[in-house]
């Protein structure tokens, strides 16, 4: 799902030609091109560690768990902005955060009879997934309010390569060969529909977060 997300993504910023144009390839704003392929790189490495690692956790950790881990990401966000941006937050938002861990350890800790039973791999892992994934949108706002970079070419960019690493990853790991014999062979018009919804809501979501 990460490989045919990511691919609809990017096939849907540019066009082919624009896409072979060498001379807008891999720019950024006003960025020296070395700075614009660096932060592009960092994109790309968050983004695609951010879908795997998820993916993974739903080994190690139950769904429920994983959804309120991801619905206290207002955590990572203001960890980031304190570290990162040296941002001043009011201190409402202090208890909101103290208020969701204070959650969630009540959580995981009346939750150990759930299946998957949540292992420490399992909430490291969508720790540092949740960790990435807020981090995203933050670079993307650091490189348009410095750079002057487009959120068309941070997207495009960013899925093009969380395509190709994800490909790589599918292709090496057998993944693309048992997702094609499914899609091809076992998948009802349900799944073909459900699969294409999943792509266009994860374009309109990255597109609106970055907006």
């Amino acid at each position: 799902t990460n490989l045919t997300n990511n691919l609809s993504n990017y096939l849907s910023m540019k066009s082919i030609s624009q896409c072979l144009n060498l001379s807008t390839c891999l720019t950024m704003g006003i960025a020296p091109f070395t700075v614009g392929l660096l932060y592009y790189s960092l994109l790309v490495i968050l983004k695609t560690t951010s879908q795997g690692l998820t993916n993974y956790s739903m080994t190690q950790i139950n769904y429920p768990a994983k959804v309120l881990f991801k619905s206290a990401n207002p955590i990572i966000n203001m960890f980031i902005g304190l570290i990162w941006f040296h941002r001043n937050y009011p201190m409402r938002d202090y208890i909101v955060v103290l208020l969701l861990v204070s959650g969630l350890y009540v959580f995981l800790s009346g939750d150990a009879d759930a299946s998957p039973e949540g292992t420490r791999s399992g909430i490291l892992l969508v720790t540092i997934s949740m960790f990435c994934g807020a981090s995203v949108p933050m670079v993307q706002e650091h490189c348009m309010n410095k750079f002057n970079a487009t959120v068309e070419d941070l997207l495009y960019h960013s899925f093009l390569g969380s395509t190709i690493i994800s490909f790589i990853f599918c292709y090496l790991s057998g993944e693309l060969r048992e997702g094609n014999e499914f899609l091809f062979i076992h998948a009802d018009l349900f799944t073909w529909i459900s699969l294409i919804n999943f792509c266009i809501v994860g374009y309109i979501g990255s597109n609106f977060s970055t907006n």
